[in-house]
């Protein structure tokens, strides 16, 4: 096998196999600084992907590719990683510069997101998205049986009993089940009536502004009245 350099170096396939499963053998660091390619060792030239295919057994030409390929998925895990702090580092710095009411702004938007507008178990707070007819929820996380019409906590594993008697459900409604539209009204009156709660204790201007920034928001879940 030639490389591509000029002048071209030689190795004969035997001679390569081993050299290729050296190289694959490196330590981290030096196979990052080629990105896994197998360089030639007389010159700084890369051999291609398909000269070495031709030259190789059909194995070590596998665990040449796979070795590379766990190299290029470290580097991009790492990639990420670094992009992720990145943002958290200009977050912070985006946090640190605001104003007093900018962060109770942000407080209170939050609270809202989170414990308002996102429909999770009263127990531990695990975030629901999987609703399948039933009215009966029951939590992912831990042993919570709770409402999908009022969202109360059944205080065991298992909220059928409530459901029957649950004062927020419809006259006509199923005694267990529902459609998927009666499930999104249901979120939207609970939705409504914890906004209506706990927006008086928030001052009027923080109100005013967490509205105005929400207001989209709020509209794409029906709640633009507010």
């Amino acid at each position: 096998l030639e490389c591509s350099g000029s002048p071209p170096h030689f190795l004969c396939c035997s001679c390569f196999k081993k050299y290729v499963e050296n190289q694959c053998n490196e330590p981290l660091s030096l196979r990052q600084m080629s990105e896994g390619r197998v360089m030639c060792p007389g010159c700084p030239t890369p051999y291609l992907d398909n000269e070495m295919a031709r030259c190789l057994p059909a194995s070590s030409f596998l665990n040449y590719i796979e070795s590379r390929m766990d190299l290029l998925e470290q580097r991009r895990s790492l990639e990420l990683e670094e992009e992720m702090q990145r943002r958290l580092d200009a977050e912070l710095r985006r946090l640190h510069s605001l104003d007093e009411q900018q962060r109770e702004v942000l407080a209170v938007r939050r609270h809202i997101v989170e414990s308002i507008l996102t429909l999770k178990c009263p127990r531990c707070g695990q975030a629901f998205l999987d609703f399948t007819g039933c009215f009966a929820l029951q939590c992912s996380r831990c042993p919570c049986g709770f409402c999908a019409w009022c969202g109360a906590d059944s205080c065991g594993d298992d909220a059928h009993n409530h459901v029957r008697e649950c004062r927020w459900k419809p006259a006509n409604a199923d005694v267990f089940f529902g459609t998927r539209a009666e499930f999104e009204e249901a979120q939207r009156k609970l939705r409504r009536q914890k906004m209506l709660q706990y927006l008086p204790t928030v001052t009027p201007t923080t109100r005013r502004k967490v509205l105005l920034e929400m207001r989209q928001d709020l509209r794409d879940l029906d709640l633009g009245d507010i």
